[in-house]
């Protein structure tokens, strides 16, 4: 992906090809892992940055107080058409900003549900 990248793109991710070059000699093996997994990777600019990272913590606690747990590997398709429903819905097409609009919608849910009443209450 970054050598796809113009001169002034890579020099605005703050990475270059000597750090990327070291990333190539990571050896897992080593660990006796055998997982597999799919590397995906969203750059945001500083203030869509902190608010996906104010809004996935919301999430988080949100989520320990009702006892959810991370979602399986599986679910990644799910969550792949997700973000491919919102690019389409909001007419974007950088994952980064999907994501964040995602967060969003999430967040604005979840403080919906938290203003209404609580069901165990009435």
């Amino acid at each position: 992906m970054y050598a796809g990248l113009d001169l002034s793109a890579k020099s605005y991710s703050g990475l270059d090809d000597s750090l990327l070059g070291k990333l190539a000699d990571i050896q897992l093996g080593g660990l006796g892992l055998s997982i597999k997994y799919q590397e995906m990777s969203l750059f945001f600019l500083a203030e869509d940055a902190q608010a996906v990272a104010a809004g996935m913590a919301k999430i988080e606690k949100a989520a320990r107080a009702n006892h959810a747990y991370v979602a399986r590997v599986a679910d990644w398709d799910e969550f792949f058409a997700l973000m491919v429903r919102a690019k389409t819905r909001f007419q974007v097409f950088n994952s980064g900003i999907a994501f964040r609009m995602l967060i969003d919608l999430a967040t604005a849910g979840l403080d919906a549900q938290e203003a209404e009443p609580d069901d165990a209450a009435a």
